[in-house]
């Protein structure tokens, strides 16, 4: 959202993932239009990266390694690997630092 308005509680109640207060400049649409789209990258990498991890879990709580098909597994770990880079990746990309930052809190990498 685009606003010239004064922004008070009432951004709470408003259905918009960000806001931008006028004037604005182009490159500051651009950037915000960039992180809306990295923020959705963002979202996609961490639904595939806990489902992966449940899968993982479940396979280590219910299995020997013997029972496990090693290259499959292997190939599962390899992949929440990736992701978890992918994720570092895309918050590194955000323009906006603070955000980089809140979202680094959020997800802190762990290794397999």
């Amino acid at each position: 959202m685009v606003t010239a308005v004064d922004l008070d509680t009432d951004i709470i109640e408003t259905p918009c993932e960000g806001y931008l207060k006028k004037p604005v400049s182009r490159q500051e649409v651009l950037e915000a239009v960039e992180q809306a789209f990295l923020i959705e990258a963002y979202e996609g990498l961490v639904f595939e990266y806990y489902g992966k991890r449940k899968k993982w879990a479940a396979l280590a709580a219910e299995c020997s390694r013997e029972e496990i098909d090693s290259e499959r597994f292997g190939q599962l770990e390899a992949r929440i690997s990736e992701i978890e880079t992918e994720m570092s990746e895309t918050v590194d990309r955000f323009p906006d630092s603070e955000l980089s930052e809140a979202f680094r809190g959020l997800h802190k990498q762990r290794t397999v």
